[in-house]
Parts: C-alpha cells; sequence; structure tokens
C-alpha cells in the first residue's frame, strides 16, 4: 500500500459517488480502494487494514447495516471505525446508524472539502460517537 496519510475503503455501489471520493482522494492524497458490495469488501479486508470503512447504508444485495455486522463478526480489522452514508437522511436514520454501532454518520449530500478533516478526526477519535458531517454540498 502506498504511503499516505489516510487509507480508505469505501463501499458504494453508486459509481458518481466512488468517483466523487477517488477525486477527493487524489486531491488529499489519500489512499482509497472502493467496491460495491460487502463480500469484495471482506475480500480486501484480508489483504489490508485501512484507516476507515465508509459503507452506504442502501446496496443492492446485502445492506450497510448487514455489512457492519459481517465486518465485525469478522474480526478483520479489529477497532477499524466505520462510517454510515446514505442519501435517505433522517433523524429516525441516524438513530438507526448509532444503534447498529456505526463509529460515526456522513449524509449526503456532503462538503467535499469538509470530507478529509471529517475522516482525519473520526479516526483520531476526536469525533464523539453520535457525530453527523456538514451535510453542505458536493
Amino acid at each position: 500500500m502506498p504511503q499516505h496519510t489516510l487509507s480508505i475503503l469505501l463501499i458504494d455501489d453508486d459509481e458518481h459517488v466512488q468517483n466523487i471520493f477517488k477525486m477527493v482522494a487524489e486531491h488529499f492524497s489519500l489512499w482509497l480502494q472502493a467496491v460495491k458490495d460487502g463480500e469484495s469488501a471482506l475480500n480486501i479486508l484480508e489483504r489490508y487494514s485501512p484507516d476507515v470503512i465508509i459503507v452506504d447504508l442502501y446496496l443492492f444485495g446485502a445492506d450497510g447495516f448487514q455489512i457492519l455486522r459481517q465486518i465485525r463478526a469478522s474480526e478483520l480489522n479489529p477497532g477499524c471505525p466505520i462510517v454510515a452514508t446514505t442519501s435517505y437522511d433522517s433523524t429516525t436514520t441516524l438513530g438507526n446508524v448509532l444503534l447498529a454501532g456505526f463509529d460515526a454518520y456522513l449524509p449526503k449530500p456532503f462538503s467535499v472539502f469538509d470530507l478529509a478533516p471529517f475522516l482525519n478526526r473520526v479516526i483520531s477519535g476526536s469525533l464523539p460517537a453520535d457525530s453527523v458531517a456538514p451535510a453542505l454540498i458536493w
């Protein structure tokens, strides 16, 4: 894995979102691996340990809640912060995310300029467990 300040595993089946993350990763010298499903994510986690995992809640096949449980149960990369993301933002969604055990919540749309600092705060543990990233614009 190349030397970067932060490594991210993104699990999102939306190509547009993956491209946004790729641009942000390139701009901020982040290492990014983007996959479209939980099975691919588990295969990657067998080979390396990212600093943070970002999971879209509503994927084709297993949803983000199922993927969270699979990753935690696998004991691959224990202690790695897992961030939920979705464009279906509501107080109910936030409550479900926190109850499920995600470490943070990133509602879409979000500001690309706030993304890297938000992820750094997630990894450093300086974000409270019920943190929500600024929901601005892409």
